[in-house]
């Protein structure tokens, strides 16, 4: 017979099998996080940013992206990414550890949430035939360490409902204050779902509201000096990243997305991603009702870990499908529970769900498919590899940008990004960025302020001038086409559709296809670092 952490051990070995390989076969921001609507990755490239910047330069309190701070969310994913690479040196491998070491423990608790060893067996192999539960385990995004904090949390709860004991009690709060320093308040869903819970279960399967209230109370307290030292040393900046623009903007009125119904779009993008684990999910539906009439305080416990997930995922007005990642593990469990349905073919399912991830090996590109880590390279990516290790330092501006932020990953190389922007709304995804020079307009640029916005910078805390200009804006392509050409001094990547005349100065070079570099013809070269093979 094997023990309880002998069969949690070969769970996280079985993830880490599946998990594991790939994890830098697919450059930086090219996987799809979204599929369906075909977006990259693109929030991985400012997390890289960050995470080398810190791993280079420290400052570990308040990260930064291209010099500017990043108070968006709080930054335990960038911290634990910066320490792998000073620990394991520069690498996609190192970049990514975090989150793939987050998904291996999530599978694991998962598979361990059941005490029914087939129904266990159902949920892990559920994930592991998942495409957005690959995808992100080989990025370096908030999501997947978000599910682990989520899932440790309400699996510490379903071993102690009561919460008495020490360890799960004590566990229970780090989970929660860990979910917090990733991803904000999207960390206090476990305490909404073990709120829930309480509600729910009865007094003998419940922990006392002075306990739960005080593991809370814990886990803000853990939480607390990170946010209580940008509140008082970054202010201005805090409220305007992490209040204004993460929370209220995006929460609330969100610049741009999906005018879908909430539940609607992430329900269309899960059964069109894993069919096998939206339908299964649909059929454990009946076994879950039934045994949430009989007040099961593990029905319980998973009706409330799925109440609260879709209804964040209602509530928070911006569209984004790496939310979804956070219903996945209820979705899987409640699948597995479909068992229940067919109780002659329980021990037949686990083998049905090994032969569906072999199935979708075999179809990489399709949405429902396991590609390993594949993805199709970001076009941009080898032209601006290629230019970085050329050692120009003209100062590069990319203009209508197609690369997802990728060289502001190259260290040293310091891109600007000309956007065309005719309805303004660049500088209102931003708007204080607009107020310390960081976005300013192509005649902004020409006739640049400096002592200004530098005394603005200095004033809200950023003794630096490196975030000065790093996004352009052009109102229409011939506003953009005068920019180029008057500055022959700096070096372009732009689409053919923007390049000036051949006179304007620059030599001509193909990038990618539909693009080309417009170089300086008085360059100005410094060495660089070797870039790794697979960034």
């Amino acid at each position: 017979m094997i023990s309880p952490p002998a069969r949690l051990a070969l769970a996280a070995l079985a993830a880490a099998a599946l998990l594991a390989p790939g994890l830098e076969r697919a450059g930086l921001a090219s996987p799809f996080a979204d599929p369906v609507s075909h977006i990259r990755a693109q929030d991985e490239t400012t997390y890289a940013n960050s995470a080398l910047d810190l791993a280079q330069h420290g400052h570990w309190l308040t990260p930064r992206v291209m010099g500017r701070f990043l108070l968006y969310k709080p930054p335990l994913l960038v911290w634990l990414s910066a320490a792998s690479l000073r620990i394991s040196g520069w690498s996609l491998a190192s970049l990514r550890l975090p989150a793939l070491i987050a998904a291996i423990a999530a599978s694991a608790l998962v598979f361990a949430f059941n005490p029914e060893p087939i129904a266990g067996l159902a949920a892990l192999l559920l994930l592991l035939a998942n495409p957005l539960w690959h995808t992100f385990a080989r990025l370096c995004y908030t999501d997947m360490p978000l599910v682990f904090c989520f899932t440790a949390a309400l699996f510490c709860l379903a071993r102690d409902p009561r919460l008495e004991r020490r360890a799960p009690f004590l566990c229970f709060a780090a989970a929660i204050a860990a979910g917090i320093m990733v991803k904000n308040i999207a960390g206090v869903l476990p305490f909404a779902a073990a709120v829930l819970y309480s509600l729910a279960a009865r007094p003998a399967d419940r922990p006392r509201p002075t306990r739960l209230l005080t593991a809370g109370a814990l886990a803000l307290a853990a939480a607390a000096p990170w946010h209580l030292y940008q509140l008082a040393v970054h202010p201005s900046w805090f409220y305007a990243d992490y209040i204004q623009v993460q929370l209220l903007n995006f929460g609330v009125n969100p610049p741009a997305g999906s005018a879908q119904p909430a539940l609607l779009f992430y329900g269309q993008r899960l059964l069109a991603t894993d069919p096998v684990l939206a339908l299964c999910a649909l059929a454990g539906l009946i076994p879950l009702a039934r045994s949430l009439r009989q007040r099961h305080s593990g029905s319980l416990l998973l009706g409330s870990w799925l109440l609260a997930v879709f209804s964040a995922l209602a509530a928070f007005h911006y569209r984004n499908l790496p939310y979804a990642l956070m219903a996945i593990p209820p979705l899987a469990l409640t699948a597995a529970g479909s068992i229940q349905l067919l109780p002659r073919a329980r021990a037949a399912l686990p083998a049905f769900l090994a032969a569906a991830i072999i199935g979708k090996a075999f179809f990489p590109s399709a949405l429902w498919g396991l590609s390993f880590g594949a993805s199709t390279p970001i076009p941009e990516a080898a032209p601006l590899r290629a230019y970085y290790n050329t050692g120009r330092a003209n100062g590069l501006v990319i203009a209508d940008p197609a690369d997802e932020f990728y060289a502001a990953t190259l260290p040293g190389l310091n891109p600007r990004y000309l956007f065309l922007d005719p309805t303004g709304a660049v500088a209102r995804y931003d708007p204080h960025y607009v107020f310390l020079g960081i976005t300013v307009t192509t005649d902004q640029f020409n006739h640049l302020d400096r002592p200004l916005y530098t005394q603005r910078l200095r004033s809200w805390g950023l003794d630096s001038a490196a975030p000065l200009a790093t996004a352009i804006l052009a109102a229409t392509p011939s506003e953009a086409r005068a920019f180029i050409l008057a500055h022959p001094e700096l070096d372009f990547d732009t689409p053919l559709t923007l390049a000036p005349t051949p006179d304007s100065g620059h030599a001509r070079q193909p990038a990618s296809p539909g693009r080309l570099f417009l170089l300086s013809t008085t360059p100005r070269l410094t060495p660089r670092q070797p870039l790794p093979a697979h960034w």
